[in-house]
């Protein structure tokens, strides 16, 4: 099948990272035999100004270049398929209509469209345009519904040559690796308060003895923001949470940070993490009026769901209806619901490393099965037809 791909070049979003999304899969439908036409977007919001110019005037650029790319791609040979991570920050639906018109099939991927607010601002127009939708959260569909677009669902893949265990010594009890967000700084917390080992690499955590200035500066921004739009109660509860719980930790802990926080890690090293690591811990809170409570956040798939288990991790994640069906849970990956749940199974778990080992197994046995990338395209073409051409 020859594919356009228009998925690389894309790394201006923070949840997730569609430049190696983009890579990977592009890597894997050449292994799966295809012939691979790709699109490099080459955006990168590094500044305000730098967004702001090309919103105006480059985004409309690049997209022209990407229909007549398309155009003349598809007059040498007939292109069977339109491939794009799109946004409505960077993809025109005039453009992908055009595209459209010369009778190809096109499939936009959506890894983070389960929040409705961010849905109708970011996707709407693109989600109508496109033949169909390829979302990875199951509880996603009602968005597509509600304005008549046509969605199919797949789970995320990952490169199993990329996404593999290493040989090294596990030396490290509990790691999460990811940025500061949301409700992940108070559970993170929680942990350390409860004697439990912990490592913690990513962006947006603050490694040294001045971190307690920085993060009351943050928080105070933050909880300006938030006042317009709370009530009065709210407003109290947060700023007890963020003003005096975060200054007392912080102080509290103050001689151990170094030692809790890391910064983040190259894709290599990261990977290696899940293999060093006794327990990977994963948080499936998205953004949204929720953002810092664990119990009503939305919850969202992320990436990690298939590449730590892919890597070899023991993977603890919160429980969620779309996690139950990729994985067996207490088989294959574990799961806690609560605070109280997440703080026994690490406990339970560091005391029980042949159950941890078997998990860990078993989750990598699951994710090779079922979830590489190739996997993931297999059903996504078997959905929409391609494969009976």
């Amino acid at each position: 099948m020859r594919i356009f791909s228009a998925t690389y070049g894309l790394k201006v979003h923070s949840n997730f990272d569609s430049m190696e999304w983009g890579k990977h899969m592009n890597t894997a439908l050449r292994r799966m035999g295809h012939d691979l036409i790709e699109f490099d977007w080459d955006i990168n919001y590094s500044t305000k100004k730098s967004r702001s110019d090309w919103e105006k005037k480059e985004k409309y650029v690049r997209n022209k270049q990407l229909v007549e790319k398309v155009q003349k791609a598809h007059e040498k040979k007939k292109i069977d398929l339109f491939l794009s991570i799109g946004r409505e920050e960077w993809a025109c639906p005039e453009g992908i209509e055009k595209i459209k018109k010369l009778g190809l099939v096109t499939l936009n991927f959506v890894p983070d469209d389960i929040w409705e607010t961010d849905f109708m601002e970011h996707y709407k127009n693109l989600a109508l345009v496109y033949d169909y939708n390829w979302t990875i959260q199951m509880n996603s569909f009602k968005n597509y519904t509600k304005i008549g677009a046509t969605s199919i669902y797949a789970p995320p893949g990952a490169d199993p040559y990329i996404y593999k265990p290493y040989s090294c010594e596990r030396d490290l009890d509990v790691v999460f690796m990811g940025s500061n967000f949301g409700y992940r700084k108070k559970l993170l917390q929680t942990i350390v308060d409860a004697g439990l080992p912990l490592r913690i690499c990513g962006g947006g955590w603050y490694r040294d003895k001045l971190c307690a200035v920085k993060v009351v500066f943050d928080d105070i921004i933050y909880f300006c923001w938030r006042c317009k739009i709370m009530t009065r109660e709210e407003i109290t509860e947060l700023a007890h949470e963020l003003l005096f719980s975060d200054i007392i930790w912080y102080m509290k802990h103050l001689n151990g940070i170094e030692d809790i926080f890391g910064p983040g890690l190259p894709l290599d090293e990261s990977v290696k993490m899940y293999s060093r690591s006794k327990i990977t811990l994963n948080f499936s809170g998205t953004g949204g009026p929720y953002e810092r409570n664990f119990y009503k956040s939305i919850k969202a798939v992320k990436g990690r769901d298939v590449e730590a288990p892919m890597s070899g991790a023991f993977y603890l994640t919160e429980y969620t209806d779309d996690i139950a069906q990729l994985y067996k849970i207490g088989k294959e990956i574990e799961i806690y619901r609560s605070i109280p749940e997440l703080l026994d199974k690490i406990k339970y778990y560091l005391e029980n490393p042949n159950e941890v080992e078997a998990i860990r197994e078993a989750g990598r046995k699951r994710a090779l099965q079922d979830y590489t990338w190739e996997k993931c395209f297999e059903k996504i073409f078997d959905r929409i037809g391609l494969l009976k051409r």
